[in-house]
Order: structure tokens, then sequence, then C-alpha cells
């Protein structure tokens, strides 16, 4: 489950992709149209969960107003120091934003998913170290170095994907989508094929 990305945040992530870059840094870069965030995987699930599963995400999607982030700093997991996993932070209504997280999980945990162990923290992905490499010691220097245009992003709705993982990367399918802010409703029938 994630929330959609705009066309600018998308080209603001290729130029920050392109500067990182430029440090040949071992980063395998996350196809910026693919890029989203990412409010809950559930990894495997039953096609027969996924009505289920509907209903309760359009509850949870009703229950906030749709939200204002900005484009925040560039960092990493676990650390800048030790970085595995590069990201674009979020700022703006991120309070609000962690609370829909929450919601999702709640839900997913209500039918059967495990809950999350980590705490949610807005960021969009923008590349992972490529296996084989150790994490870079100048990336800390080089996300320092980056000049981040604050970008807008409205929040209106949040997604269910299918993600299949393929030799030339993921590739995304929208299940169904729910607005932000709205009453829930009937969830439409859906093509698990």
């Amino acid at each position: 489950m994630a929330v959609p990305v705009s066309l600018a945040i998308q080209a603001l992530i290729t130029d920050l992709q392109d500067e990182l870059a430029s440090h040949s840094l071992p980063f395998r870069w996350v196809d910026p149209n693919l890029t989203h965030i990412t409010l809950k995987f559930l990894g495997d699930t039953n096609p027969r969960s996924i009505r289920d599963l509907a209903g309760k995400l359009a509850w949870a999607a009703g229950r906030t107003d749709p939200l204002q982030l900005t484009s925040g700093i560039v960092g990493a997991f676990p650390n800048t120091r030790r970085p595995r996993v590069a990201w674009l932070g979020l700022d703006g209504d991120t309070i609000e934003l962690e609370g829909l997280a929450e919601d999702v999980d709640e839900v997913a945990v209500e039918l059967g998913y495990q809950r999350e162990q980590r705490r949610f923290r807005p960021h969009i992905t923008i590349g992972r170290l490529s296996r084989g490499y150790e994490p870079p010691e100048d990336f800390e220097l080089a996300a320092r170095e980056l000049v981040v245009p604050s970008q807008r992003l409205a929040v209106d709705r949040i997604q269910l994907y299918r993600s299949v993982l393929l030799p030339s990367g993921p590739e995304y399918a929208i299940i169904d989508e729910w607005r932000l802010g709205q009453e829930a409703r009937a969830p439409r029938a859906l093509n698990h094929g």
C-alpha cells in the first residue's frame, strides 16, 4: 500500500539520482516512474483476502484528510555513514501521514498480516546499495552537498499495488485506490489475474 508521487517529484528524483551517480556511488537507482511512498509492504497475499483488505483500506483513507508534503533532505538507512538504502525525505503534514500509515498497518494486522516493527519514517526510496558492495564512505558528504529544491506533493489518495520482481526490476500494477477524506465505498470487483 502506497501513496503515488507526482511527475514533479519524479523529475526531482531523477536530478538527485544523476547528482549522486556522478560520485560513482555503488547504488542501483530506482526508476523514478516507479517511485512512491510505501505505507506498508504486505508480501505474498492471497487474492481472496484482497476484498476484505479493500474495505478496510477505504476506512483508513476516509479517516485522513488530503495532505500537503514537500521534498526534504536526502538520507539513507540505516544512516548516511553506512548507507544501504538512499531516500528522499519528506516534510509538511508528516504527522498526519504517519497516522495514515498506522491506520493502514492496523487494518492489515486485523487481517492477519505482521505488524510493522519499525516506526514509519516518511520517505521515498531512490536507490539501493548494489549487491556485493560495501556501503560507500563518501555518501554522507555527497548527500550533504546536494541542494534539494522544495517541491510540493499533494497527497489525495492511497493505492494498493501488486508487485512482481523481474530480473529487470520490479513491475507494479495498481489493484485499487481510495481517496483521502471520503466516505468508505464498496470495493469494486477486482481482476486478480
